[in-house]
This record gives C-alpha cells, sequence and structure tokens, in this order.
C-alpha cells in the first residue's frame, strides 16, 4: 500500500478484507504490506483502509477509504498468492478552512449548522483559478453532502446521511465522516458550486461511520450551451435555464440566454469515469413560447459546448 503518484509505502494502516461469508483484518508492515489469507475466488470483495493522516488534527489526522479486489482467477482458487497495489489520496497538507457538524436532512429549505473557522468564500479550482465561491448557491454557505444507492450503472433514490463531519481547502480538496442507512453500494457528492463537484463511490459492508476523502476533478474552464428552437434556430435573449444539479429538492439554480441563444458556464466538472455521472448535466428549460427540454445533456469527451433543442411538444411530458 503506498500514497498515490509514486508516493511512500504506508505503514500502520489498519486493512480490513470483506466478502461475504469472509472478513479478515490486519495492519501493514513498516514497507505498507499486508496478507490476506483467504480471498474468496470468483466472487469479488472490498478492502477497506484506515491509515494515519498525520499532517491531519483530529478528527483528520486519519483517513479511510474503500477500495474493490476483483475476483481471483479461477486457477488461483486452489492457493495461488498473488500481489495487488492499493493506494490511498493524498490529503491536502493545509489546514481546513471549514469545519461542519451537523446531520443531513433533505435539501428543500436551507439547513442550520454549526461553521468554525474561517469560510471559503473563495475557491481556486484545478483548471479553473480564483473567484469561484460558495455562496452562488445562494441559500447555503457551505459545500453539501449527498448520496445515492448506486445499482446497475444508475443513480437511485437520494439517501439520507447522519452526522457527517467534514473539512475542505480552498482547492476543493475535503474530508467527511458519514453514516450510511445500510449496507450497499452509493455514490456520494460534495457539490461546492452549482458546476463544480466531487464524487466518492462507497461500498458499505456494515453499519458503521466511515471516512472518505473528495476532490473536484475533470474540471473544465468554460462550458457553452446554445439552445435552439424546433426549428433549428438559436432563441433570443433572457430565455431561463434551470440546473437543478444533484439537489433534485433545491431550488435550482438559473441563468438567461444572451443574444446568441447562449449560457456559458466558467468552472464545469466533468466528473470521474463513472457511468451515468461524467459528463453529465441536468438541464430544465420551460419557455411559454419556444418549449421545453428536461433531461440530461451530454458534454463530449473532447469538447467544451453542447447544443439543445427545445420543443413546444416537450412541454408537460
Amino acid at each position: 500500500m503506498r500514497i498515490e503518484q509514486g508516493g511512500p509505502p504506508v505503514k500502520g494502516a489498519k486493512v480490513v478484507y470483506g466478502s461475504y461469508p469472509y472478513r479478515y483484518e490486519t495492519t501493514t508492515d513498516d514497507n505498507g504490506r499486508f496478507t490476506i489469507p483467504r480471498v474468496a475466488a470468483n466472487r469479488g470483495g472490498a478492502v477497506f483502509i484506515d491509515a494515519p493522516n498525520p499532517q491531519g488534527a483530529p478528527p483528520f489526522d486519519r483517513i479511510t477509504v474503500t477500495r474493490p479486489v476483483a475476483p481471483l482467477p479461477r486457477s488461483s482458487a486452489t492457493g495461488s498468492s498473488g500481489e495487488q497495489v492499493f493506494e490511498i489520496p493524498k490529503v491536502a497538507s493545509q489546514p481546513m478552512t471549514i469545519i461542519h457538524s451537523g446531520s443531513s436532512t433533505a435539501a428543500a429549505t436551507p439547513r442550520s449548522a454549526s461553521v468554525t473557522g474561517t469560510l471559503v468564500l473563495d475557491y481556486n479550482f484545478p483548471v479553473c483559478g480564483t473567484n469561484f465561491t460558495q455562496d452562488e448557491f445562494q441559500y447555503v454557505e457551505f459545500p453539501l453532502i449527498e448520496a445515492y444507492k448506486y445499482e446497475q450503472g444508475r443513480l437511485g433514490e437520494q439517501v439520507q446521511l447522519d452526522k457527517e463531519v467534514w473539512g475542505v481547502d480552498k482547492s476543493g480538496n475535503g474530508v467527511a465522516i458519514v453514516l450510511f442507512p445500510g449496507k450497499g453500494n452509493y455514490v456520494a457528492f460534495m457539490q461546492y458550486t452549482p458546476f463544480v463537484y466531487a464524487v466518492a463511490q462507497v461500498t458499505i459492508i456494515d453499519n458503521a461511520y466511515i471516512q472518505r476523502p473528495f476532490s473536484p476533478v475533470g474540471n473544465m474552464a468554460q462550458l457553452t450551451i446554445t439552445v435552439f428552437d424546433q426549428n433549428g434556430r438559436s432563441v433570443p435573449a433572457n430565455v431561463e435555464v434551470d440546473f437543478p444539479g444533484w439537489m433534485n429538492a433545491a431550488d435550482p439554480y438559473e441563468m438567461l440566454t444572451n443574444n446568441s441563444g447562449q449560457v456559458i458556464i466558467s468552472c464545469f466538472s466533468r466528473g470521474p469515469n463513472v457511468p451515468f455521472i461524467r459528463n453529465k448535466l441536468l438541464i430544465s428549460i420551460n419557455d411559454p413560447t419556444y418549449g421545453c427540454f428536461n433531461d440530461y445533456a451530454t458534454v463530449p469527451e473532447n469538447g467544451s459546448s453542447i447544443q439543445i433543442q427545445i420543443k413546444p411538444s416537450a412541454c408537460g411530458q
């Protein structure tokens, strides 16, 4: 086990392997090595890693990550051994600038919470640079964390997280301690602005608090959306375009088209390589004159613009 990007080995980390009905617990040695004596053949499992984080103050003096374990080849079922390398992310060395403690609830209304430290009012996101502020959300002053069931490569129902405690720095690197509602696969989001977010895939095999890092990846400096009517002409200025984002219960973030029928977003997260998440943007347009569009739009992998066609026939669906 080692720190990502060619970092040093991680010694003294607690490792728990789980693949029902097998469970095994061990600790890494000075070289970051550990051995799991009974790995289930032909069935995947998960390794839970709890490692020291000397640069962080409690409760961020440790970092916990989950890593999948691929099924062993059938030829290994008789006892052959194999070695896998597990990497854990770097934790920001700078002190966390926000610490939030509270319980997650539905996001239909603003939440009250205790916040200590200096609020992050000017993010410096990778690729995008500075001047991206949390108050773009209008109704909240700190990043929002939410999670969904993740089944068969698609997002399922939103779930309630309990007693979250987290910190985040100006680059968006964050750590969250959360309790999920039960066993299963989840996708958790930390959303900084309406268009910048981080994602963590989580597999829960027992009912316990877990600590997960978050960091926005795949940012684009700019995304241009052009809205066309049903005849293929760009719509005029001031057509309202709403972005519900991942906060489906919250009031959507709004923008208006310019004279070219465009809205231009500064700093947009492509997201990680997770099906149904990467390059997806939920757009809602309901214009009484030109038409409607309420669906996910896909951003080209090698492009920075998308086109949306609205139709009166799409209204009321």
